[in-house]
């Protein structure tokens, strides 16, 4: 891709050392991966070191969407692009779509991924949900591409938001963004080789649901 300088990678990880590598060297061919380490207990923090553009260690608040807010924060202060596409650290998601995030992004602020299958049922009422009434599906995946000079341009807005300490699981954009230009795109994603950081069980899937709600209301 000719735009590489101005693709840059956001990547949450939390004690990813199994797979953290591998997304790096897959990724990293297409733009400068930065990596979000949310206090790993194994290699995850070394192997970023050696292999990303940069690595960011989350301080303060803890979790996945502490760890997207905190680097979205940093790349809007600091680094130069055109485009933020976030990705799971877990090999979840693949490169072969980066050309139809970035084609639809062309007339929308944020393109989010709508994955073939989710990963817990509260994430298909979420879904369900949020096409209902925002036409926007999949409000959950990990993999979204954002236009980054939207971000500068309306940056003490953007920040003002980001600053905020509410735990949305990744769908504070409900918050940021005018929604008629939020969009979709069909993607397939990757088996995974461990189980969820996040967890399965029903607390966990009646806690996405609330901050589905705490994100739209």
């Amino acid at each position: 891709m000719k735009i590489r300088n101005k693709i840059i990678f956001l990547i949450p990880a939390k004690n990813e050392e199994k797979n953290i590598k591998s997304v790096l060297l897959k990724f990293k061919k297409y733009g400068k991966p930065i990596v979000v380490n949310d206090h790993s207990a194994d290699k995850t923090l070394d192997i970023s070191r050696k292999f990303s553009y940069k690595v960011l260690n989350l301080k303060n608040k803890n979790g996945y969407d502490a760890a997207i807010k905190y680097g979205l924060k940093y790349i809007i202060n600091n680094i130069s692009g055109k485009f933020i596409i976030s990705i799971d650290a877990d090999g979840e998601h693949s490169p072969v779509y980066l050309s139809k995030f970035i084609k639809k992004l062309k007339n929308n602020h944020l393109v989010i991924g709508n994955r073939h299958k989710y990963n817990r049922w509260s994430e298909y009422i979420c879904s369900l949900l949020s096409y209902f009434f925002f036409s926007i599906k999949d409000p959950l995946c990990g993999m979204k591409c954002y236009d980054l000079n939207y971000l500068k341009k309306n940056k003490k807005k953007v920040i003002n938001k980001l600053n905020f300490n509410d735990d949305n699981c990744g769908m504070f954009f409900f918050k940021i963004y005018n929604l008629k230009y939020v969009s979709n795109i069909t993607i397939k994603t990757n088996n995974i080789n461990r189980k969820s950081n996040f967890g399965n069980g029903i607390m966990v899937n009646l806690k996405i649901i609330k901050c589905f709600l705490k994100s739209i209301f």
